[in-house]
């Protein structure tokens, strides 16, 4: 995953898990945001902020 530095909050994903998703990124097709958020949160089991 590309890094900015534009501010923002920290991240709730480790470095690990960064990694993790960034591969599954790379192998399967989502066609929003609100998709990812999804599976970030039923694999890691973290509460995200509600994505429109």
């Amino acid at each position: 995953m590309q890094r900015n530095n534009a501010g923002g909050s920290d991240a709730a994903l480790t470095e690990e898990q960064q990694r993790l998703l960034d591969q599954h990124l790379r192998e399967n097709l989502y066609l929003t945001a609100k998709e990812i958020a999804h599976y970030v949160k039923q694999t890691w089991r973290l509460l995200t902020a509600k994505v429109a």
